[in-house]
């Protein structure tokens, strides 16, 4: 029976023996796998401050754009009041329809005095 007993430990401890050499080997799978994730990251890391700073060429176009606003800013507003008139297109209309019945009456008058 100690016979029986002591190959079913030993059994169990191969076993045990396999099942942490596979979870030893995915462990170390797992590690290789983080450590290139982390290097990725860590080189996207390094070129983010390069990818978020404006250049410098905008800076300045930005702060001489800030000046020339400051400066319009500085000059005193001239109050002048523009008065422009215009006619309605109705009013023009019917000047013009005004001054056509005008001739057409003036050339009925003349042909009239021309029959008689």
């Amino acid at each position: 029976m100690s016979e029986l007993l002591l190959q079913t430990i030993v059994e169990k401890l191969e076993s045990l023996e396999l099942a942490w050499k596979v979870s030893v080997d995915t462990e170390k799978e797992t590690v290789a796998q983080l450590k290139k994730e982390i290097e990725v990251l860590r080189h996207d890391l390094k070129n983010l401050p390069a990818q978020i700073l404006p250049s410098t060429s905008k800076l300045w176009e930005l702060s001489s754009g800030i000046a020339g606003l400051s400066r319009q800013l500085q000059v005193p507003l001239q109050n002048r009041i523009e008065h422009k008139h215009e006619l309605h297109k109705g009013f023009l209309i019917s000047i013009s329809l005004f001054l056509l019945l005008v001739v057409l009456i003036w050339a009925l008058i003349n042909s009239y005095e021309n029959n008689k």
